[in-house]
């Protein structure tokens, strides 16, 4: 068996009672974080998450003895070290064997074991429990279809197909406009190239192969509909801010990698708030994105890029989700050449599609913005702009098939930013004593402004369970006050003056 790299965590009381506190606020497990009772027993489809786990880039944790039926209370284990035996056994019997930290803590006088699953190198995923390769989707473990099988079977190779030819494709498929800029763009940057004609340039830059069809990257970036050759080429938004989508509330992009980014960046404007700050000269106030473009454009255009153009991936989308609290962009295929922990953090390029980023790097917006970075340095000037602008930095998780980062909105819009120009963090709701963690959220929601129970639900990812446990307690103390919207299901909640 070959080496698993990871980095063992032990957990301290004080950071698995956060931990906890963590789950509760989410009310369920969590992609990473799988709690089971087995207190009266070896608990279920251990190995499975096991398994899910071990197909994560960063694996994940399992913690044994605790009851998430109750409110993920310790309840502790029948027998610790039976337990450990039974779930080293069980590691080892997947395919191929994981080898699993396990350290056992007492927490609130229950004995507790911590499992340290470590992901697997991308070269040796997917893992199999039988014939069964398990992945995680959100706090579940479920079989891979085929779709994902041969995705993650691909992984294992560095990706070159944006680099294959297309057949029945030639420079007559090409956008025009897009072309001649980036052919402008290459003979600025390149004193070697500056001579060369069109058809030349277009040749050593990868948007022509050498039977002189467009390659795959070529086509992406600069042809003029990429989606007659690749279908899920494409980008898919949806607008569910009160758990209702409608179908006015889609939005569907096609065309060149350019030409999605724009339309992309202006259909999220279009469904955003805005926010007031003080104009950087001081003169007076102005209206700016909730969340700012800078952060906006580098997430749209790295899940354009980077996204994976396997053949396996060819119908998945690029989607976008726009709820009440946050913005989701899903990705096909996950990262190459870097690990999650470091996506942000470290000042490096990663590409997945090399050819594809390189021809991109060329790419102008009509705003005269690069379409991408050429450094790297992308993500980290997203993430900052988001700090600047008083927010939570985006969370960026690869699951294996497919990235998803979560870009978080302002709790409040309306707050005049700072003399400089630059948005002040936004002002917490001031929570009352002796909240449970469920109560405090529910609160926090409601200082908002109005809402249904579907709607804090939504904002919150509560359950709508957890969601009407909490209102009565709320209400019981005189902090919130229920209205019964007559001529229709369900009633409106709101916070009363402390």
């Amino acid at each position: 068996m070959s080496l698993q790299n990871y980095n063992m965590y032990m957990y301290t009381p004080e950071e698995l009672t956060r931990t906890l506190n963590e789950l509760r606020l989410l009310g369920r497990d969590s992609l990473t974080v799988e709690v089971k009772s087995a207190h009266m027993g070896y608990p279920s489809s251990v190995a499975e998450t096991i398994c899910s786990f071990a197909n994560l880039p960063d694996g994940g944790t399992i913690i044994c003895g605790v009851d998430e039926s109750q409110e993920f209370a310790p309840v502790g284990v029948y027998d610790v070290e039976d337990l450990r035996a039974k779930i080293i056994d069980a590691a080892q019997n997947l395919k191929p064997k994981i080898v699993v930290e396990t350290d056992d803590i007492t927490l609130d006088g229950h004995q507790l074991l911590i499992v340290t699953v470590p992901g697997l190198p991308v070269q040796e995923r997917p893992c199999f429990k039988g014939n069964i390769a398990y992945q995680r989707l959100g706090d579940g473990d479920y079989p891979m279809d085929g779709y994902a099988l041969s995705l993650m079977y691909a992984q294992r190779h560095k990706p070159h197909n944006d680099l294959q030819s297309i057949a029945h494709t030639s420079i007559d498929d090409l956008d025009k406009s897009y072309t001649q800029d980036f052919l402008r763009q290459v003979r600025l940057s390149s004193a070697r190239l500056r001579q060369s004609s069109d058809q030349e340039i277009l040749y050593k830059r990868n948007v022509l192969a050498a039977d002189n069809h467009l390659t795959l990257a070529g086509m992406c970036a600069l042809g003029d509909y990429p989606q007659q050759f690749y279908s899920g080429a494409s980008v898919i938004g949806i607008v569910s801010t009160s758990g209702n989508t409608r179908n006015d509330d889609r939005f569907r992009s096609e065309g060149p990698i350019p030409a999605m980014l724009e339309d992309t960046l202006a259909w999220l404007i279009r469904n955003i708030k805005n926010r007031t700050v003080t104009a950087p000269n001081g003169a007076g106030l102005i209206d700016q994105p909730e969340i700012p473009l800078v952060a906006l454009r580098e997430f749209v255009a790295n899940a354009l890029v980077h996204r994976s153009y396997e053949r396996d991936a060819s119908g998945k989308f690029i989607q976008i989700f726009i709820k009440r609290g946050r913005i989701e962009i899903i990705s096909p295929g996950g990262f190459w050449g870097i690990l999650p922990s470091q996506v942000g953090i470290v000042h490096r390029p990663a590409a997945v599609n090399e050819a594809l980023y390189a021809i991109c790097q060329n790419i102008r917006l009509s705003d005269g913005h690069r379409l991408i970075e050429g450094e790297g340095g992308g993500i980290l000037a997203a993430q900052q702009a988001l700090v600047d602008a008083g927010l939570r930095k985006a969370h960026i998780i690869d699951e294996g098939i497919q990235v998803r980062v979560i870009i978080y909105r302002p709790a409040d819009n309306t707050q005049p930013t700072s003399a400089m120009g630059v948005s002040s963090t936004p002002q917490l709701a001031e929570i009352p004593e002796n909240l449970s963690p469920t109560e405090s959220q529910v609160y926090v929601a409601l200082t908002r402004g109005p809402a249904t129970v579907a709607d804090i639900a939504e904002s919150t990812e509560l359950s709508a369970r957890q969601v009407r446990y909490a209102l009565p307690k709320l209400i019981q103390r005189g902090l919130v006050e229920q209205k019964v919207r007559s001529g229709r299901r369900g009633s409106v909640y709101r916070t009363l003056a402390l």
